[in-house]
């Protein structure tokens, strides 16, 4: 079994990270308007 590590400084191989990202996304999209 090989141990699957993220690139550093990439974010969206990071289950909590992506979610954050997700969010501010979104919310930044829709104040936006």
């Amino acid at each position: 079994m090989r141990i699957s590590m993220s690139r550093r400084g990439n974010p969206y191989d990071n289950a909590k990270a992506e979610s954050f990202m997700k969010t501010h996304k979104w919310e930044e999209v829709n104040l936006q308007e």
